[in-house]
């Protein structure tokens, strides 16, 4: 279809009549309307100066144009549904990261927390940390041990083999330091505790063997393994 429609501007003064104009005539030969459903090809061809300034007479500031739209007919049943409001939401999907706590202050805050609450001793081990809530009679030297959570950049041997250049921490009585006392990283990537076949510690040195079938890839010369742990 096309379509033409006789437009006249009126307004008070010169200055208003032009700022009109320029916006008009900036958008025409453009496409009009909703940019979420239909547009329609417009054309201005010509403005006409219709203003009247008179001595004695009315002040008349006037300008006729005509406004071809070049468009489709549509029928009634997509104007209603696009009048619908149609909302879609889609699968959202929250993804939480790895987090290891490597700092002693938090550690220490969190312990004498737990003190004040005069709750038993109590050792909770996961995978990640040990967090003892004890009462006040805890030893400098376990304190000492517990806030020990160093991070050393491993050495790449062969594919399922990595050394660091740290021994293990000396445990004080009633601790233990082994491999699970040790998470390990390659490439920014957690390496599950059943890929891992030994972690040992001689002469200074600690070993890592891994199970590269139960990890699902192997170690290269250019991966980062990183190990968190007790160092010494």
């Amino acid at each position: 279809m096309t379509l033409t429609y006789s437009c006249i501007i009126w307004t008070h003064f010169v200055e208003q009549m032009d700022k009109i104009i320029e916006s008009l005539n900036y958008s025409s030969r453009s496409y009009w309307g909703d940019p979420n459903k239909f547009q329609f090809y417009s054309d201005i061809s010509s403005f006409e100066d219709s203003t009247t300034l008179n001595v004695g007479e009315d002040r008349l500031v006037r300008t006729n144009f005509t406004l071809t739209l070049n468009g489709w007919l549509i029928p009634d049943s997509l104007n209603k549904y696009l009048s619908a409001v149609n909302r879609q939401i889609g699968v959202s999907q929250v993804v939480f990261g790895l987090e290891v706590e490597s700092t002693s202050e938090r550690f220490v805050a969190s312990t004498k927390s737990s003190t004040e609450r005069k709750l038993t001793n109590v050792i909770t081990t996961d995978s990640q940390n040990i967090v003892v809530n004890q009462t006040s009679n805890v030893s400098a030297e376990t304190l000492t041990y517990l806030n020990t959570n160093k991070q050393v950049t491993g050495t790449f041997v062969n594919a399922t083999t990595a050394t660091f250049a740290n021994g293990w921490l000396t445990a004080p009585a009633g601790l233990t330091t082994d491999q699970n006392s040790f998470t390990f990283f390659c490439n920014g990537q957690l390496v599950e505790k059943t890929a891992v076949v030994s972690f040992t510690e001689s002469g200074g040195v600690s070993t890592l063997v891994i199970n590269a079938s139960a990890l699902g890839f192997s170690f290269s010369s250019t991966d980062e393994i990183i190990a968190i742990g007790k160092f010494s």
